[in-house]
C-alpha cells in the first residue's frame, strides 16, 4: 500500500488490489465476448461489434441482443450474487471455513424442499416439527450459550460439527 500526496490531499492506494480487480474485469470481459460469439450459430467478433453498433442482419441482432447478451448479463449477476453471499456467510460467521455445505444449509434446504413436495403426508409433520425444533434449540444452545459469538467468532470445529449434525439429520 502506498500513499499518494498532491498538495493538501493524501490518498492510500493498494496497487495489488487494483491490479487484481483490473485482471478480474478483463477476464469477465473476455468471457462475455466468448459468450457472445459462440453457440450453434457462431459469429465473429466483427459481427458482434457490428450488431452492437446498430448493424448486422436480423438473425444476428436477435442472437446477440435477445439471446446471448441476456445470458451473459444474467451469468454476471448470478456470479456476483453468489460471491457476495459466500463473503457474507463467512463474515457473519467470522470464520473462513463457513460455507453452505459445511454449515448444513444445503442439506437443510434440500430437506425443506422434499418436505414441501411431500406435503400430502400429514402424519409426518409432527415428527419433522419435533426434529426441526430440536435442531434449532441445539444450534441456539451451542452458539449462544457457549458464548462463542460474544468472543469474536465461532471456532472452526464446533461450527463444522454443528453443520455436520444438521446435514446428517436432514439427509433423507
Amino acid at each position: 500500500m502506498r500513499v499518494l500526496r498532491c498538495a493538501n490531499v493524501s490518498v492510500r492506494v493498494n496497487f495489488r488490489l487494483i491490479s487484481v480487480t483490473v485482471l478480474a474485469l478483463a477476464l469477465v470481459a473476455t468471457l462475455i465476448v466468448l459468450q457472445l460469439i459462440s453457440g450453434d450459430y457462431p459469429l465473429s467478433i466483427r459481427d458482434v461489434v457490428s450488431v452492437l453498433g446498430g448493424g448486422g442482419s436480423s438473425i444476428e441482432r436477435t442472437l446477440v441482443l435477445d439471446v446471448r447478451a441476456g445470458r451473459a448479463f444474467v451469468a454476471c449477476v448470478v456470479g456476483a450474487a453468489l460471491g457476495f453471499a459466500g463473503a457474507l456467510t463467512q463474515s457473519v460467521a467470522r470464520n473462513p471455513l463457513a460455507s453452505p455445505d459445511t454449515l448444513g444449509i444445503t442439506q437443510g434446504a434440500a430437506c425443506a424442499v422434499v418436505l414441501a413436495i411431500a406435503g400430502a403426508c400429514r402424519r409426518c409433520w409432527p415428527a419433522w416439527a419435533y426434529l426441526s425444533s430440536q435442531l434449532l434449540v441445539r444450534s441456539h444452545l451451542e452458539l449462544h450459550c457457549g458464548g462463542w459469538l460474544d468472543r469474536g467468532g465461532i471456532p472452526p470445529f464446533p461450527l463444522c460439527s454443528s453443520g455436520w449434525g444438521v446435514r446428517s439429520c436432514c439427509r433423507l
